[in-house]
């Protein structure tokens, strides 16, 4: 919501002569923004506290964590560049162990080995662990993939960790 109030206002100052439409549509939009947190908030009910356990490889929904109540953790820090070093996947991997969770998820802008590593080591202590599906993190989806937007976006990463963790 602050972003796109900063976007309305820096709008207006480009273009004041439509300063009434951008009001409008920031209205609109927060009222959207409003009626996806609480279907959200509907979804994560239905994940018992102790399974709001979010692991991905990169650090990016840690926003997610304190909106919603989930304990985050990632095999990177922010940086999708740096590499992840054998001790950090064993670490997670005793960490998802530890916490009994079932899946992890992948992000559509992060390879894929790092989080296959964990699911590895994971199952080498003989736990089961899964990808849970793929998360947007750093972009949206093309229109056919149902991501297109913030809100759709939204909405199909949520969803789909609510699936994987219920």
């Amino acid at each position: 919501k602050y972003i796109a109030t900063s976007i309305k206002d820096k709008l207006i100052e480009i273009d004041d002569d439509h300063q009434a439409e951008y009001e409008a549509n920031l209205v609109t939009y927060h009222q959207e923004l409003d009626e996806l947190n609480l279907e959200i908030e509907g979804l994560v009910s239905q994940i018992d506290v102790a399974n709001r356990v979010l692991i991905t490889a990169h650090d990016a929904f840690a926003y997610l964590g304190r909106a919603y109540d989930f304990e985050v953790h990632s095999i990177q820090g922010i940086s999708t560049q740096s590499e992840a070093s054998v001790k950090d996947i064993q670490d997670l991997a005793n960490l998802v162990v530890s916490l009994n969770v079932k899946a992890i998820f992948v992000e559509t802008s992060v390879p894929e080995n790092t989080i296959r590593s964990v699911i590895e080591a994971v199952n080498a202590q003989g736990k089961a662990l899964v990808i849970g599906g793929h998360l947007y993190s750093d972009s949206l989806g093309d229109e056919q993939s149902g991501a297109d937007t913030y809100v759709t976006m939204y909405r199909h990463n949520m969803t789909t960790i609510v699936e994987a963790l219920s």
